[in-house]
């Protein structure tokens, strides 16, 4: 399965746009850029400054920048990692979805959506409406 990466997922998939609930799966993983290419971007970054100040790349430096920037962007990528941080509200068990799917289904359908949603008024911060006028 492959992961979900970059400005899309925060946009679709994150809490801005006030979500009941925000699951994952044990096997997801989710990041600004995959470690691959994070760790590219740093080598290239790190040879084009070491380029500019005259000194010539060490190509087992950057190599060694590459492969734990990679590293540790992939073992922070996990829905583990994630959850851990509250970054999202749980892994669901794969044994067991048709259980866990209904109960908040039904919670996330039977509350009244008005008095949740939030709208954000310029530099200000979010305020919450209830039955359709802004609570002050």
């Amino acid at each position: 399965m492959g992961g979900s990466y970059g400005a899309g997922n925060y946009a679709m998939c994150g809490r801005g746009l006030d979500p009941r609930f925000i699951f994952a799966w044990p096997n997801s993983k989710v990041a600004v850029m995959g470690g691959q290419q994070a760790g590219m971007v740093l080598r290239i970054v790190a040879e084009g400054k070491q380029r500019a100040n005259g000194i010539e790349p060490d190509p087992k430096v950057l190599d060694m920048l590459q492969q734990t920037t990679a590293q540790k962007l992939d073992s922070q990528s996990t829905a583990l990692y994630g959850t851990a941080r509250l970054w999202d509200d749980g892994i669901i068990d794969p044994a067991t979805p048709a259980g866990w799917w209904p109960t908040h289904w039904t919670f996330a359908t039977t509350q009244n959506s008005a008095s949740y949603t939030r709208i954000h008024s310029g530099w200000r911060d979010y305020k919450a409406v209830k039955n359709g006028k802004l609570k002050v």
